[in-house]
């Protein structure tokens, strides 16, 4: 079982749970369909220790959102 998840101030704010380990295809759906609908005006993302996924959040993640 893998769980991702993000933070704020406020605690958790995006969570998704899957059987077995994580790759790109699994944090890009993450990213997609789970972290960016909850995102709002002038938030940042930021992703740590995951230099095989940074394509990914530099493609899609921006502070625009």
């Amino acid at each position: 079982m893998s769980l991702i998840g993000a933070l704020n101030l406020d605690g958790l704010v995006a969570a998704m749970t899957v059987p077995g380990s994580t790759n790109t295809g699994v944090f890009l759906t993450y990213v997609t369909e789970i972290l960016i609908p909850q995102l709002w005006k002038g938030a940042m993302p930021a992703v740590f220790s995951l230099p095989s996924w940074s394509w990914i959040t530099s493609r899609l993640i921006t502070p625009n959102v």
